[in-house]
């Protein structure tokens, strides 16, 4: 595998581009995290169905994940990911500054395409801490045992999600949280996507759109 351990501060800094082939696995430190700082750099994930990429934690505790923290007029596929499982982590994708602290891009950070990615006991597979109007394409794209809102858009943003699931999100049970937060202003579609054991709330925020095609929404954890 392929180990990540700053020895100085909780971040690795990239300013490339950065491509990691099928079958790799990358265990980041508890505590750490990689932040990708380059104007217009990308990121590509390059995995299949027989050797997927896994991105995990090493040690007993979860690692930060990946932050994304500049931006470039070249947004279209910036950041892919195929088959790729990220697991033991507290948030792995932020958008917009390395999991809510400076810096902050206020703008598009590169849009995020996945492919058949599952995100399993991580604390938020997807969130933001400014990133507005980044886009994001998912496929086959499954979460399990998320401790807070499954997945967290930017303000702004445009999302397509066809296929996949969210099961147990917020599973600390936090008022104001649940399986997705649309953010403020957005463009939200979802197709063939199961939530189940969502606590609190299900889909929730200040969209500008939303559309939902032959979803099913558990309520078992919510209120009635």
């Amino acid at each position: 595998p392929i180990r990540v351990n700053p020895s100085n501060g909780d971040w690795l800094s990239v300013s490339a581009d950065l491509t990691i082939m099928p079958g790799v696995e990358v265990q980041i430190a508890e505590g750490k995290g990689i932040v990708f700082t380059g104007a217009c750099n990308r990121l590509v994930i390059n995995g299949n169905e027989s050797h997927p990429v896994t991105i995990t934690n090493m040690g007993l505790n979860y690692a930060k994940g990946l932050a994304f923290t500049n931006g470039c007029a070249t947004t279209d596929d910036r950041h892919t990911a195929t088959h790729t499982n990220f697991e033991n982590l507290d948030i792995a994708f932020s958008m917009g500054s390395r999991h809510g602290s400076a810096p902050h891009f206020n703008g598009n950070v590169g849009n995020l395409t996945l492919s058949d990615v599952t995100f399993t006991n991580v604390s938020t597979a997807i969130s933001h801490g400014s990133g507005q109007n980044t886009g994001f394409s998912l496929a086959d794209v499954s979460v399990s045992n998320s401790a807070d809102t499954c997945m967290v858009f930017p303000d702004s943003s445009t999302v397509t999600w066809i296929g996949g699931s969210a099961t147990d999100c917020n599973t600390h049970a936090y008022a104001g949280q649940g399986a997705v937060d649309t953010g403020s202003g957005s463009t939200i579609w979802i197709e063939n996507v199961d939530f189940t054991d969502s606590a609190v709330n299900g889909i929730y925020g200040t969209a500008s759109s939303l559309s939902l095609s032959n979803v099913s929404l558990d309520a078992s954890g919510m209120p009635t």
